[in-house]
């Protein structure tokens, strides 16, 4: 009975990456036209994660009014569903087609570090277009691209993301593997990380004020960076418009090996959080970010 229904969802598995593969063939204006259904599917017909989305809205800018948080709550569904078509379009897309709509200019600043001998750390979030990141990154690069990620229950669904996310060049390596192959890799490389994921152990991580809450970090990769002294960049992606990115670099801390945790991590928040005041749409709020509370200590 088991292998039966196993044998069930690897089929529907199947088809259904069968199914996008095909729908990555179309233009972009069609593709387009089906994320603005799916804009009234999930945000007007389903309220897909309304109530996470406003709570969180309204928690990080207390200051806002109900219609602005509306307005933004409303911006952010048509991002959403035009990044979900976007990266469906990443499972065809020409290199080309893919960098002329990202503009990796600002790659300078860290071409410079690699030749220096430095081995960089992106310390990205879920902003702009975070789907294509791992892509662009690959062809950006002049060293070996590693890109962080969390494995997905489905094997046949995790195969497709690691593939269409590693196409150009980035090597996709899951999160509990990165520390043991990366102290044991002596050669200069970047390794991309999604910095702003809720950690599931509170004991084993760092609290950072973000958004005017309390906010649990991973410290996992600032830990790393400290061992191997990378340099920390911050990756920022800017929406230019419907489908066109700008990448921006800022270097955090060149030499973090005497520089502590908490620092590192509440420098990278501050910065983001920069970043979402200015395009509050841009991140991704559907997810539960503050699921995780600080407990108080009592005296």
């Amino acid at each position: 009975m088991v292998l039966g229904y196993t044998n069930l969802i690897t089929t529907m598995y199947s088809v259904l990456t069968f199914f996008l593969k095909l729908l990555s063939y179309l233009p972009f204006r069609a593709l387009y036209g089906i994320s603005d259904l799916l804009y009234w599917i999930l945000y007007k017909g389903f309220h897909y994660r309304k109530d996470i989305v406003l709570i969180n809205l309204r928690n990080s800018f207390p200051e806002k009014n109900a219609k602005e948080i509306n307005y933004i709550c409303d911006t952010f569904y048509g991002n959403l569903c035009d990044i979900i078509i976007e990266s469906i379009k990443m499972i065809t897309i020409s290199k080309e087609e893919l960098m002329k709509r990202n503009d990796c200019s600002a790659h300078k600043l860290i071409d410079d570090l690699n030749a220096k001998g430095k081995t960089c750390f992106y310390f990205g979030a879920h902003l702009g277009n975070w789907e294509w990141s791992p892509a662009v990154a690959g062809l950006a690069n002049k060293v070996p691209l590693w890109g962080v990620y969390k494995t997905v229950t489905h094997k046949a669904f995790d195969d497709l993301l690691t593939k269409y996310r590693g196409r150009f060049g980035c090597e996709m390596i899951p999160m509990e593997q990165i520390a043991r192959k990366a102290l044991t890799n002596k050669e200069t490389k970047n390794i991309c990380f999604i910095a702003d994921q809720t950690p599931s152990n509170v004991e084993a991580n760092i609290w950072v004020n973000f958004l005017n809450q309390d906010t649990l970090a991973f410290s996992a990769s600032a830990k790393l960076a400290k061992k191997m002294n990378a340099a920390i960049v911050y990756a920022s992606i800017i929406k230019q418009k419907r489908g066109y990115y700008r990448y921006d670099f800022e270097l955090l801390f060149e030499d973090p090996k005497h520089v502590d945790e908490q620092e590192i991590m509440q420098t990278y928040f501050s910065r983001l959080e920069k970043d979402i005041v200015n395009d509050p749409a841009a991140w991704l709020w559907s997810h539960k970010r503050w699921k995780r509370k600080r407990v108080k200590e009592v005296n």
